[in-house]
């Protein structure tokens, strides 16, 4: 507290003595007066000097000077008396020099310590009996810094989210860029730190010194890109790295015809291509089209018998006593030379197994003016040996334009391209008007093109096509429409007062309305879900809080765990696996043989156990 300091006496009356104020305009110290001036002469006084009155106080009163003679006796500093108008006049005796001023004590900062007490005369918040602060200073000049306040320990937190590492700081005060808590493994990063969620991100984001626990996934490499993985070349990671699958059942990854599902068709090497572990002719998966029809050849001239119906292979069957063919075309298998590759001669016979006799002698050749080895079937001559730009077949359909004949890949035109007599066959497709453009078109409105129409689309899948709202997997809202196509109006617990909750990634569905265990399980499978499949002590404790949240009291809520099919034997309705039970003491006791469904919470909300109940009973449940 400033204190207000009273100047001695002593001082104040030398000050008197002296002839005036200490402060007179000129220099305070004496000690840097400036050195005595010759004196000009006075003018001449006419008036006795006045005489100084005494004061009232105890101490002298100064001594009154009278006026000198005219003629100075030696050179002095006098005080110049004033003229009106200066004129030569004699000079007055020299005045003595007056005692010097006694200089006050110096309190540079004002708060009415002087120096010598204060020990630091530059701050006016420091002197003795000041308020000490949290400045790192002795205010109270007691010899002691910052005491008697609360220190704290502060930690450096460059990234602001709350949690600091490093060094230790003590401080009176907050530290600007400081938290009071350590343990940051990575202050560069606010989302990283001991609150911080864990993310498969290969950083250790809540500080735990672990990263990504329980995050990674295990890939295999897929080295031929076929969707299914290696299993003895893995490794663990967030997502599948470039070139891995999750899969691993590949046999043979350097191949990409080679996976589970994949066909299994005739080849040299014998290849499993589905990997089921049998190949070629011991897979009875293998594909049709790839095997070989082989006949039996009695005459072993390279052709089965026409009667013979052969029988599918990859290769060839025959053995040393048995041979088999892929032809059946001979007319005569017990004549060696009797067969398709034999040429006809004019003996009566069918050599050539065509159907005639000693047919070959002469052929009709066709024109194929367009040179794409079809010919025309209106121009055609007989003849022993092919005539220039003839062939032997008249299957062209188009001799001007090489680009169509049997051949040829139908293309979506408007032409017979293959010759088959149709146009754009099995090449034109059907679109669906999508009128309230959804993306999903009307199944009684559509057309047959080769590109797509304006305002079609290629499903039919749109149960109202007047409705943008209304289409395959829209949200179905109680309405009374069937807004997500799939035959049901308002299908169950839409309208109902069912609410959703979510516990550990999985959503639960908690429905007051009291329904037997079949209704309510029917309900529940109606909404993709099943009547609730309890796995742990958590999970049970979790879902009787948040029933009793809904239903304070009674007989419980039903759960999927049931002995329907087997009495004693307990199941989920959700096929799940057991792994724990919750049942109150002398439960399941099937009570009057009829108690084959289960539920959580028994009779009172203070027993938080298991009972079994009739299944017709209705109850309050929870869809999983």
């Amino acid at each position: 507290m400033f204190q207000q300091k009273r100047w001695p006496v002593a001082l104040l009356l030398v000050s008197s003595l002296s002839g005036g104020c200490p402060d007179t305009g000129g220099d305070d110290n004496p000690s840097t007066s400036p050195p005595p001036e010759t004196p000009t002469p006075a003018v001449a006084q006419t008036t006795p000097a006045p005489t100084v009155a005494p004061t009232p106080s105890s101490t002298p009163a100064p001594t009154a000077f009278p006026l000198p003679s005219p003629t100075p006796e030696a050179p002095a500093t006098v005080t110049p008396l004033p003229a009106p108008t200066p004129s030569p006049t004699p000079a007055l005796p020299p005045t003595p020099t007056p005692p010097p001023t006694p200089t006050p004590p110096v309190d540079q900062d004002l708060d009415g310590f002087p120096a010598l007490e204060d020990c630091n005369d530059q701050n006016p918040s420091t002197y003795p009996g000041a308020p000490e602060l949290c400045d790192g200073m002795d205010n109270d000049c007691n010899g002691e810094t910052d005491e008697g306040l609360v220190f704290n320990t502060y930690y450096l937190d460059e990234d602001g989210d709350g949690y600091g590492t490093g060094d230790p700081v003590r401080s009176c005060a907050p530290l600007q860029g400081h938290a009071l808590q350590d343990g940051d493994c990575d202050d560069q990063s606010a989302q990283v730190n001991p609150d911080g969620t864990e993310v498969c991100n290969s950083l250790d984001d809540n500080c735990d010194g672990t990263v990504d626990e329980g995050l990674l996934t295990t890939y295999y490499l897929d080295a031929d890109g076929d969707g299914h993985g290696d299993s003895n070349t893995s490794l663990t990671a967030c997502s599948a790295p470039p070139g891995y699958v999750a899969d691993a059942s590949d046999c043979d990854d350097t191949r990409a015809d080679v996976h589970p599902g994949a066909t299994e068709v005739c080849d040299d090497d014998d290849t499993d291509e589905d990997c089921d572990g049998v190949e070629d002719d011991r897979d009875f998966d293998t594909d049709p089209t790839t095997m070989t029809r082989y006949f039996y050849d009695v005459d072993k001239d390279g052709f089965g018998s026409q009667a013979d119906q052969g029988s599918l292979f990859c290769n060839d069957p025959s053995t040393s006593s048995w041979t088999f063919v892929p032809d059946n075309t001979d007319c005569d298998d017990n004549d060696p030379t009797s067969n398709p590759a034999a040429e006809e001669v004019c003996d009566g016979r069918d050599n050539d197994c065509d159907g005639e006799v000693d047919e070959g002698l002469l052929t009709t050749y066709y024109l194929d003016a367009d040179q794409d080895g079809f010919g025309d079937p209106e121009q055609s001559r007989a003849a022993c040996d092919l005539p220039p730009d003839h062939v032997t077949n008249d299957q062209d359909c188009d001799d001007d334009d090489y680009t169509i004949n049997p051949s040829a890949t139908e293309w979506c035109n408007g032409l017979d391209d293959d010759c088959d007599g149709e146009t754009d066959e099995e090449v034109l497709t059907t679109y669906y008007l999508d009128a309230d453009q959804d993306g999903f078109g009307d199944p009684e409105e559509s057309t047959q093109a080769c590109s797509l129409p304006d305002g079609h689309v290629t499903n039919a899948t749109d149960c109202d096509d007047s409705r943008p709202e209304a289409f395959p997997g829209a949200p179905d809202t109680c309405n009374d429409l069937d807004d997500d196509c799939d035959g049901i109006v308002d299908e169950a617990l839409v309208c109902s007062s069912c609410v959703l909750r979510t516990y550990n990634d999985h959503d639960y569905l908690f429905c007051t309305g009291g329904l037997s265990w079949e209704d309510a399980q029917y309900q529940c499978e109606e909404a993709q879900m099943n009547l609730v499949t309890i796995n742990d002590a958590d999970e049970d404790a979790w879902l009787i809080d948040t029933a009793l949240e809904y239903v304070g009291s009674g007989p419980g809520w039903w759960m999927g765990f049931n002995d329907r099919e087997q009495e004693g034997v307990f199941v989920w309705s959700s096929g799940e696996p057991v792994t724990y039970t919750n049942w109150d003491s002398g439960e399941p006791n099937n009570c009057c043989g009829s108690e084959d469904c289960g539920t959580f919470i028994h009779l009172d909300i203070n027993v938080r156990r298991w009972n079994d109940l009739s299944c017709t009973v209705e109850l309050p449940y929870v869809c999983e």
